[in-house]
């Protein structure tokens, strides 16, 4: 009976090695290098000191386990915001062009992750950007709601582009940073954007 036992336990052991082993591990985050086209024309810019890299100062650029890119320039790099183009009747940004640490993710992609998708192939997919003035928050959005853009997202041979033409609509809201979260809309801009996002 003790030895059918210690069978039975061995056959179980054997059956969970054998089946995590066949199984694929999916890494919980891939390091990226993210590399903004800068110039005239493009509302959202890199700091002016080359790309972002994954791991060096400060910056984390990976795609998660979602497959979505996730970039946060950390505290030493920034972004160049520029809110001159205003396509509504009211706008109230919190500045025209100035460089802010920040925090720009995708999301929402229509039918598969960035990470999984077939080369040459595109998509639209949500992209938001999330940075701090004195006291408030804002959110600079585009392709959560109807009347925004999407970004596209297109899988190239050597990592993927990701890209807001120059009649790109953005919605713009801000929070306060202390008490109670309200978010209130303060215009839509056009803000065209292009980057590339390679592994290294």
């Amino acid at each position: 009976m003790r030895r059918e036992l210690a069978f039975g336990v061995l056959l179980l052991a054997g059956l969970a090695v054998t089946t995590s082993a066949g199984k694929v591990p999916v890494p919980k985050e891939i390091p990226v290098t993210v590399t903004f086209t800068d110039g005239s024309g493009y509302a959202i810019q890199s700091d002016g000191l080359g790309a972002y890299s994954n791991g060096a100062n400060g910056v984390r650029a990976v795609l998660v386990s979602a497959g979505n890119l996730a970039l946060d320039t950390g505290s030493a790099r920034s972004l160049l915001l520029d809110f001159g183009v205003c396509d509504s009747e009211s706008c109230a940004p919190p500045f025209e062009a100035q460089k802010v640490t920040a925090f720009l993710s995708t999301s929402a992609c229509l039918y598969w992750t960035p990470r999984d998708m077939p080369i040459d192939s595109s998509q639209a997919c949500s992209l938001n950007v999330n940075f701090g003035t004195p006291a408030t928050g804002w959110f600079i959005r585009f392709g959560e709601t109807s009347d925004t853009a999407p970004a596209i997202v297109t899988r190239t041979t050597g990592g993927w582009t990701i890209e807001v033409p120059a009649d790109g609509v953005a919605k713009l809201q801000s929070y306060p940073t202390k008490g109670r979260f309200v978010l209130t809309l303060r215009g839509y801009f056009l803000m065209p954007v292009h980057l590339t996002v390679t592994q290294p």
